[in-house]
């Protein structure tokens, strides 16, 4: 028997597609929003909304807290002016001058000493003189530095140590591969993560003097148990009045948009909550022990969560998480990958490792450099490496010999 074609189409009302597209085009404005611009948000509403009430006030609860940081480079001046004067002062004063928002100093070194027309060997005196300085770990490289500046100072040799020389383990979590490396048992190498674990990867967040208000959190990330607990931060409790009967045009139109607001200030927490708790289980070792991060982009988390990469970076535009103590981006968590699937960060973190520790007279080869970080289980071609060389300003080896040769004398 043939079957009759069925032509007959269920089409939406013209009222029922604007009433979807008021509310979807809210939901995405909403998602767009930044906490501190929601709280505004909230604030506008809950004053001209008769229909809104919010339990609580704004102010005292999320703007008037906030307390002023003491500035890093004033902390660090004073502890300078203690010191003997000597010509590593130089150096000193021109690395606290130059660190960034965290407290790091990134720039290669021996830039460094080049631009001060200074001997290397006295300007990384410099650069140890302002790591000895409070809060300890400032002036580190990354976090990772940071935390095995911090255990050194403790005389926490052999925390630091496996810090240094078993990220590729610390990574995946590989404690019987630690323990087998460092010839410890499992027992102490559990030990040395506890020790890790009080350290403080980012030092100097107490000195941040960034405008708080405009860097609110939306989740506050905490370690237990050998896992991350992510709580959302607070906001104010919404109520939206019940609509009588026989009301106003201009009424009804007020609790629509009562309406519309909440149900999206909802959907906004539920869909940051998916992506969140997804970036933070990819980057979890990164932010319990301050390893190199993991590689993760936009598509990544698209793919695991089913959200449209627009709205994945909806979500988390300009949104931060606070974790001991410091408010950090979102967008810090991502990390790009080389072709063979490994980090970028990760290579390029263990490239700066290898040329920091070369032997001047004899500097590696990009191949080289290739060979060393495979043995590292760190994979990224010749061509890859001279790439991210160059991000970086590291010369070639030739031009590095010769640096290594002219700052000698």
């Amino acid at each position: 028997m043939k079957m009759m074609k069925n032509t007959l189409l269920m089409k939406p009302s013209m009222q029922q597609l604007q009433n979807f597209n008021s509310k979807h085009g809210e939901y995405l404005r909403v998602l767009s929003m930044s906490k501190a611009e929601l709280l505004d948000q909230i604030r506008d509403i809950a004053d001209s909304n008769p229909y809104i009430s919010v339990e609580g006030s704004l102010s005292e609860n999320f703007w008037d807290n906030q307390t002023s940081k003491k500035s890093l480079k004033e902390e660090l001046d004073s502890q300078l002016r203690l010191q003997k004067d000597g010509p590593e002062i130089k150096a000193a004063r021109y690395i606290i001058e130059s660190l960034d928002e965290h407290g790091f100093y990134t720039e290669d070194p021996i830039e460094g000493s080049k631009y001060l027309h200074m001997n290397f060997e006295l300007f990384l005196k410099g650069l140890h003189l302002v790591q000895s300085f409070e809060p300890y770990g400032v002036a580190a490289s990354s976090n990772m530095n940071a935390i095995a500046i911090q255990l050194h100072m403790k005389n926490l040799d052999q925390a630091a140590w496996m810090i240094e020389n078993c990220q590729d383990l610390i990574i995946v979590q590989n404690f019987e591969g630690i323990a087998k490396r460092m010839d410890l048992s499992i027992e102490r190498v559990h030990e040395l993560f506890e020790q890790v674990r009080r350290c403080n990867p980012y030092p100097c967040s107490e000195y941040d003097t960034s405008p708080a208000v405009s860097r609110l959190p939306e989740v506050i990330v905490t370690v237990e148990d050998d896992h991350l607990q992510i709580q959302p931060a607070a906001l104010p409790e919404i109520e939206l009045f019940e609509k009588q009967k026989d009301t106003s045009a201009e009424l009804r139109e007020y609790f629509r948009q009562a309406h519309f607001f909440i149900d999206s200030i909802n959907k906004r927490n539920q869909t940051l909550m998916i992506v969140v708790n997804e970036l933070m289980s990819i980057q979890e070792s990164h932010l319990m022990y301050g390893i190199e991060k993991n590689p993760c982009t936009l598509r990544d988390l698209s793919e695991r969560t089913g959200l449209h990469v627009s709205t994945i970076a909806r979500t988390l535009k300009d949104k931060y998480y606070e974790m001991d103590g410091k408010v950090i981006s979102f967008y810090s968590l991502f990390d790009s990958q080389t072709r063979q699937g490994t980090s970028k960060s990760a290579v390029v973190r263990a490239m700066k490792l290898l040329i920091d520790q070369e032997n001047p007279e004899e500097p590696y080869l990009d191949e080289e450099i290739s060979v060393s970080l495979e043995e590292m289980e760190l994979f990224a071609s010749r061509r890859t490496i001279a790439k991210y060389r160059k991000e970086m300003n590291i010369p070639s080896s030739r031009k590095r010999k010769k640096q290594y040769q002219n700052n000698r004398y």
